[in-house]
């Protein structure tokens, strides 16, 4: 019966953090133009925007590294963002508030950023 108990917590406690683990991410392959912008280093509008273009004419992305296929987006910025890109499951949509506070932190941890990007991270 204890076996049993510790088995039902387990899988519990498994279905409580599986979402956590995505909280990090974004859906590359439904996330809005407002969630990429927000939640990856390296991405204003127009790439943000391409990605999503890019997406609604050729269908969702089949590995991360398709995303080479979008116009300004090398392997480079994948490379810095690949434990923030998610195939499913991670964020889809952004708070449009001018960028979150991931982004903001990965900003003050030494990431080259304009100040007109620095401010509006300050604002949102």
């Amino acid at each position: 019966m204890m076996k049993n108990v510790r088995a039902v917590l387990m899988v519990l406690c498994m279905a409580c953090v599986a979402p956590l683990a995505q909280a990090d991410k974004v859906d590359i392959n439904k996330a809005d133009v407002a969630a990429l912008q927000e939640n990856l280093n390296g991405v204003g509008p127009a790439k943000a925007k391409a990605i999503v273009d890019y997406r609604n004419k050729n269908g969702e992305f089949k590995s991360i590294d398709d995303l080479t296929q979008v116009k300004g987006v090398g392997p480079a910025l994948i490379k810095k963002n690949r434990s923030d890109l998610s195939l499913s499951g991670g964020a889809t949509t952004g708070s449009k508030t001018g960028g979150s506070a991931k982004r903001a932190s990965k900003k003050s941890n030494g990431n080259k950023t304009s100040s007109t990007k620095q401010n509006a991270a300050k604002q949102g």
